[in-house]
């Protein structure tokens, strides 16, 4: 969650951050374009955090402090782009952008808390009632086909 004053990209080292805290253990992460950033790059790799993001079309494959950056652009500029996502594993980002657009569309794209507290506690109980209601879709799937 983020306010119109402090994008994601600005707050995703501050996420990571959080996630380490919270003694979670990320080994792999797959961005889109908008946190393809040089700094973002070279602190996964520091973290060894396998760090892969959608190289913005611009990229040439020039180094400029990031070893990493460079040669994903150079790869993806020598087999091409869907090879390119295909290989880095980049096309299963689909399933995580499915996910969230469920959730748009059953509860909205805003919250209803002010308080960043209770916008916690509501995102949480979105997820779960999501959660829920995917597992009875699945089950009536299920016993369909049987």
């Amino acid at each position: 969650m983020t306010t119109e004053a402090c994008g994601d990209n600005t707050c995703f080292m501050r996420l990571m951050d959080l996630l380490a805290e919270g003694g979670h253990d990320v080994v792999k992460v797959l961005a889109d374009a908008a946190y393809d950033d040089r700094d973002n790059w070279n602190a996964m790799r520091e973290r060894g955090i396998d760090f892969k993001a959608n190289i913005k079309k611009s990229c040439t494959g020039k180094f400029k402090g990031c070893s990493a950056r460079g040669l994903l652009a150079l790869r993806r500029g020598e087999i091409g782009e869907q090879a390119w996502k295909l290989e880095i594993g980049y096309g299963r980002r689909w399933k995580v952008e499915c996910t969230f657009s469920d959730l748009k569309r059953l509860f909205g794209f805003m919250l209803n808390a002010r308080l960043k507290k209770w916008m916690a506690f509501e995102v949480y109980w979105r997820i779960r009632a999501h959660n829920v209601y995917k597992g009875m879709l699945m089950e009536l799937r299920e016993e369909k086909t049987c």
